[in-house]
């Protein structure tokens, strides 16, 4: 008798691939490697979303409006009335960049811009409003042009020439450069000069009382502040004592407390700590009555007292300790800023008094502006900000679809996840699709049905002398993978499943046992596959011309009488399924499953068996513990992770895992994206595979 394979101990999936720091250095840099290829291979969204972004910044570039920019320069100076002279003090104090920043910023204020738009000669400029971007075709404005024609109002107008101008103080220097940006170079001159005569007008007006007012408006200020300050500090002393006793209360609180936890009530300890807290209590009920009808903060009090009535029970009195601290908070807080204002107006008087005149800062017109130069449209950073816009788009849609990826593509996605060797990789085959000598188009991709002249299937590959002899190496490389599992007498048993329906594991089988029949071995190809059997039909033979398995499982046929020979494959004899059987999955009794294949053992060299997929239907799960080699078929783009998850953890909980993993539909050339078919549609994919014959024994394995 053979020995019994050994099967593999459960293992847990690997990290997924997209992992970057997985198990050491190396193996994450092979992980970055390997996620760089398959993004890379996702190049048709790359290259399309590159295209978007490239005709995006062309359509920019030809809807962009020229734009044109002018500047002018003025130099800020410090006018002090000391003993030197104006002229010279200008170029000594250069250190009031506060007073700078002050000029800058009242450039671009509203109310200079309304200013501006208030003057004739700004109005009746030609070309004043700005055309915008050209319309696109068939979505622009019809009345694109004419609003340019209109001037607005004054604040309408003046909201526009604020977004148009922009000021900046030079690094190091008392220049302040106005720049206006303009679609017309005229308007853009004409605007940038007329801000520095308008702050001009402005300063002359004011020049005269700006400090004078400052002055009367810093006592004025300061008077307010300092009552506000007195008053703050009157109300926070009344408080100094309510405060105290709350304190005082607090802790009396904690020490009955703590006693009561130790004592009775009635206990002597226990009684006078109560009544040093009720003394407490009630002198802080007289102290916080008598703050609250204080004059100095009657009004804040008032609703309280009113709502309260004079804290003869707890809960009012402890409702009003809390409003205390509260309002003892808020005061602290106000009396610092208070203080820290009082302290500010004070300096800032001070230095008023000391130059009663004020310093005032002189704006002189360093440059004035000219004809503005064109800055807009940049037409090679426009593309350049396209490109590499659509390029990070078409890149980041590449990795979100590999990051929602859950299907295989090539043999590393399958042995990056699970530690099982992938055997072979079945490419894709289009010369299938080609019409046989028979004049009879079958269809592509390994097609299942039987031929009206009882031909073997184009899908037979080693029966098919239109098929080319690299299709044919890829089973050789497959039976040589088996063969390298074992000595050939412990590995006769190959036994090939799936997860699901139309992953092509009848094809697979078929293709193997002709591929072990070629070499010369006695090679038998059983069709365990009960519920759905495809084998017949890729011999052109029919289901029932014969005895078969469903016959010999249910004693209406010998073991002799079930086997036909293949005329199409030297050396390979076939056991179809036979005739439908009413419940497959009794037939399928362990003993008589094992009994069976050591009887066959005896007369074959290999028996490959083609089974049921294991997710629908529970016969794989009973016969994979009775073979030596379990190959597990997965489908390029169309099996998911979690479909091969769940097959592997079933069989390895059934202590028959894999020996390896087949993957069928590869294509080299698109081994990262792209939908394959290779026709395999037969079970109809997420049909209910097992109610086929209305048995009512499908699975409830969850895919």
């Amino acid at each position: 008798m053979p020995v019994a394979k050994a099967k593999k101990a459960p293992t847990p999936p690997r990290s997924d691939d997209f992992s970057l720091d997985g198990g050491d250095s190396s193996e994450g840099m092979l992980n970055l490697k390997d996620l760089a290829f398959r993004i890379l291979a996702r190049w048709p969204w790359i290259v399309l979303c590159l295209l978007l972004g490239v005709s995006t910044a062309l359509v920019n570039v030809w809807r962009a409006s020229p734009l044109f920019q002018s500047t002018t320069t003025i130099l800020v100076r410090d006018s002090n009335s000391g003993t030197l002279g104006k002229s010279e003090a200008g170029d000594f104090d250069v250190e009031n960049r506060e007073a700078i920043e002050t000029i800058r910023s009242s450039l671009m204020t509203l109310e200079m811009c309304e200013a501006i738009a208030n003057e004739p000669r700004i109005r009746n400029l030609s070309h004043l409003i700005p055309l915008g971007p050209k319309p696109l075709p068939f979505l622009g404005d019809p009345d694109y042009g004419k609003k340019a024609q209109e001037v607005p109002s004054v604040p309408v107008l003046a909201r526009l020439i604020q977004t148009w101008v922009t000021a900046g103080i030079r690094d190091g220097t008392r220049l302040i450069d106005i720049r206006v940006e303009h679609e017309d170079p005229k308007v853009a001159m004409e605007l940038a000069n007329e801000f520095v005569e308008q702050y001009d007008k402005q300063r002359i007006e004011k020049k005269a009382s700006v400090s004078q007012e400052n002055l009367q408006y810093l006592l004025g200020e300061t008077k307010r502040v300092k009552s506000d300050l007195q008053e703050a500090q009157n109300v926070s002393a009344s408080y100094s004592l309510p405060l105290e006793l709350e304190k005082a209360l607090t802790v009396a609180e904690a020490s009955a407390k703590s006693l009561s936890l130790r004592y009775g009530p009635l206990h002597p300890t226990m009684r006078e700590a109560n009544e040093q807290l009720a003394s407490a209590r009630e002198q802080l009920r007289i102290s916080l009555l008598r703050a609250m009808d204080n004059p100095v903060d009657a009004d804040y009090w008032a609703s309280y007292r009113k709502a309260e009535g004079d804290l003869e029970t707890t809960e009012a009195l402890n409702r009003v300790r809390d409003l205390f601290i509260a309002r003892h908070t808020v005061l602290e807080s106000e009396i610092e800023s208070q203080n820290l204002l009082y302290s500010t107006m004070l300096s800032q008087m001070e230095t008023l008094e000391l130059s009663p005149e004020g310093n005032s800062s002189e704006v002189l017109r360093q440059s004035a502006a000219r004809e503005g130069v064109q800055i807009a449209p940049q037409k090679s950073k426009i593309l350049m900000t396209g490109t590499m816009g659509g390029l990070l788009l078409g890149v980041g849609l590449a990795f979100l679809l590999q990051f929602i990826d859950s299907k295989y593509h090539s043999p590393g996605d399958l042995e990056s996840q699970f530690d099982y060797p992938v055997l072979a990789a079945i490419t894709d085959i289009p010369d299938l699709g080609k019409t046989s000598q028979s004049g009879v188009t079958e269809r592509k991709s390994h097609n299942r049905k039987s031929s009206p002249d009882g031909k073997a299937s184009a899908g037979l590959l080693f029966a098919n002398d239109a098929i080319k002899s690299n299709y044919l190496e890829m089973f050789r490389v497959l039976r040589t993978s088996v063969a390298l599992l074992g000595p050939a007498h412990e590995r006769k048993v190959t036994m090939v499943t799936s997860a699901t329906p139309s992953e092509g594991k009848t094809f697979v089988a078929t293709n193997l046992a002709a591929a072990f029949a070629q070499q010369g071995q006695r090679t038998l190809l059983i069709d365990f596959d009960l519920r759905k059997p495809s084998v017949h039909k890729m011999f052109g033979h029919s289901r029932d011309q014969q005895a078969g398995l469903v016959e010999l499982l249910v004693a209406k046929a010998q073991l002799g009488d079930i086997f036909q020979s293949c005329s199409s494959v030297k050396n390979l004899t076939l056991a179809l399924s036979g005739s439908p059987a009413p419940n497959p999955g009794e037939l399928l009794e362990s003993d008589r499953i094992k009994a069976l294949f050591d009887e066959l053992r005896k007369h074959f060299d290999q028996i490959v068996v083609d089974t049921a997929p294991v997710l629908p239907v529970p016969d794989s799960r009973l016969i994979a513990p009775l073979v030596d080699n379990l190959l597990l078929v997965v489908r390029a783009e169309q099996t998911t992770r979690g479909m091969v998850s769940s097959v592997l953890s079933i069989l390895e909980n059934a202590n028959a895992g894999p020996e390896g993993i087949v993957l069928n539909g590869y294509n080299e050339r698109k081994a990262f994206g792209g939908k394959y078919s290779y026709g395999y549609d037969q079970y109809g994919y997420g049909s209910s595979y097992g109610d086929v014959y209305g048995d009512g024994s499908s699975s409830t394995t969850p895919q």
